[in-house]
């Protein structure tokens, strides 16, 4: 019966999201002027924007992956990851990394072991 799941996050401004999403994470987006969909393979994520910084609340999303180790040297080699986020084991039988959009979102990736 359930097919997918498309988290919807905050942002303050969608055009620099819709940017930074695109040009810096390389994935497919579709604005809608003040409501934004960002693509890459198989998840989606939705964003709405939310322009009163006082209203403002930063979220996060998990996202399951495989081959994490080439994810993470992919989205370094883009400077997305912070010199001081490691790729780790914070889990038992999970590896992961967190990386966070210019909204102040943070997207953690992880990858099941075993």
């Amino acid at each position: 019966m359930f097919q997918k799941i498309a988290p919807i996050l905050p942002a303050l401004n969608i055009a620099k999201t819709n940017l930074f999403y695109r040009d810096k994470l390389k994935f497919n987006t579709i604005n809608y002027g003040n409501y934004l969909v960002v693509q890459k393979e198989n998840i989606e994520i939705h964003f709405s924007e939310q322009p009163d910084p006082k209203l403002f609340n930063k979220q996060s999303c998990y996202i399951f992956v495989q081959n994490i180790e080439d994810l993470f040297v992919y989205f370094s080699s883009l400077e997305v990851v912070s010199l001081t986020e490691k790729l780790q084991e914070r889990f038992p039988n999970m590896k992961e990394f967190s990386i966070v959009d210019n909204n102040g979102n943070v997207l953690r990736f992880g990858e099941r072991r075993g």
